[in-house]
């Protein structure tokens, strides 16, 4: 079992996870957990693993989770605004929270969206 939340341009899992069957789905995927998620991807969906704790799945990318545990799973809608940003940060492939989470020029991460969440970011200390 797990707990579920849906939105108009996401939906969110929490609870147990297991290996999948290579597929492919218009939505972004992000997977997180405490330890580390192993997923596969490429031509035949074990050619390239990637292994980090937290992991943003672009759309329409042929995919297989390899390992299993307990997770928060966020599926974004591949065609609302955050979904593409998602995408296009993805370049393709997946990738770990490290590369999205870059700092841009502002000082903020690059990949926050204000559609995450309405609460104001803290004030900078220096």
């Amino acid at each position: 079992g797990g707990l579920v939340a849906v939105g108009p341009w996401w939906l969110r899992y929490t609870g147990v996870y297991g290996p999948t069957g290579r597929h492919a789905h218009h939505a972004v995927q992000i997977i997180s957990s405490t330890t580390d998620v192993t997923v596969a991807h490429g031509r035949d969906a074990s050619s390239t693993v990637l292994r980090a704790p937290t992991i943003t799945i672009p759309s329409d990318l042929s995919h297989a989770i390899v390992s299993s545990g307990t997770a928060t799973i966020v599926f974004v809608d591949g065609d609302s605004a955050a979904g593409r940003r998602l995408s296009a940060r993805c370049d393709g492939r997946p990738v770990g929270a490290d590369t999205l989470t870059q700092t841009g020029t502002a000082g903020r991460s690059s990949a926050r969206s204000s559609h995450w969440s309405t609460t104001p970011p803290s004030p900078r200390r220096r």
